[in-house]
C-alpha cells in the first residue's frame, strides 16, 4: 500500500514539474555580450543609456489562466545589457551611463544611444504554446544631432516541450530578436 501510495505521488510530482505549474515569477535570462573582443583603430563608439520602461502595464505576460507573468529582475537593466552585448557583436565599442545627461558629459565623442521599452507581453495559450512580442524606441544621436530615431519589434510563436523555464527561454530569444537590428541600424549609421 506504501509503495503505491508513493509511486502515485511521485507520478503527479513529476506531472506537476513538467507542466511548470505556479511558474509565474519569470527570471530576466541576460544575452550573453561576445568573448574576447578586439576592436579596430577608429571603431564606432557608443554611450548606452539605460533604458527607460515606458510600459504601461508593469506584468510581463499572461499565463494561460488568466494570472500574470511577473519578475523581480530589472526589465531597463535586461534590455540595456542585451542592447550593450548587440552593440559589441557590431565591433561597437559601448560604454553604460545611467542617465543621458551622465552620458553627455562621459560621452566625449561617442554617440549617445536612448531608449524607451514600449512593450513586453509573454502570452502562455497552452503549456505548449506561447507567443511573445517586444517594441522599444531608440534615438540615436552624435555631437547633438539626431542621426536614427526609429522603433523596433519583435515576435515570436512558439510550441515548446512544458518545461518551467519555456517562458523565460522565450523572452530571452524575443529580446535576441529585438536587439538584432537596432544594433544593425546603429552601425550602418555609424561605420567609418
Amino acid at each position: 500500500m506504501i509503495n503505491r501510495t508513493l509511486l502515485l505521488y511521485a507520478a503527479l510530482s513529476l506531472l506537476l514539474l513538467l507542466a511548470g505549474c505556479g511558474q509565474n515569477a519569470l527570471r530576466l535570462l541576460y544575452v550573453a555580450p561576445p568573448q574576447n573582443t578586439i576592436f579596430a583603430t577608429g571603431s564606432p563608439q557608443v554611450c548606452v543609456v539605460k533604458v527607460a520602461d515606458g510600459r504601461l502595464a508593469k506584468d510581463l505576460g499572461a499565463r494561460s489562466n488568466g494570472t500574470p507573468f511577473v519578475s523581480s529582475d530589472n526589465v531597463s537593466e535586461w534590455v540595456t545589457h542585451a542592447l550593450g552585448a548587440e552593440l559589441m557583436r557590431h565591433g561597437i565599442q559601448v560604454s553604460a551611463a545611467q542617465t543621458e545627461a551622465e552620458a553627455l558629459s562621459k560621452a566625449g565623442g561617442a554617440a549617445i544611444l536612448t531608449s524607451k521599452v514600449e512593450e513586453i507581453w509573454l502570452a502562455e495559450k497552452s503549456s505548449t504554446s506561447y507567443t511573445c512580442s517586444m517594441r522599444i524606441s531608440v534615438v540615436l544621436k552624435k555631437g547633438g544631432a539626431v542621426l536614427a530615431s526609429n522603433s523596433f519589434n519583435s515576435s515570436i510563436e512558439k510550441r515548446v516541450v512544458p518545461l518551467s523555464d519555456a517562458g523565460e527561454e522565450i523572452l530571452k530569444e524575443t529580446l535576441e530578436e529585438l536587439v538584432r537590428p537596432v544594433g544593425l541600424a546603429v552601425w550602418q549609421k555609424l561605420a567609418p
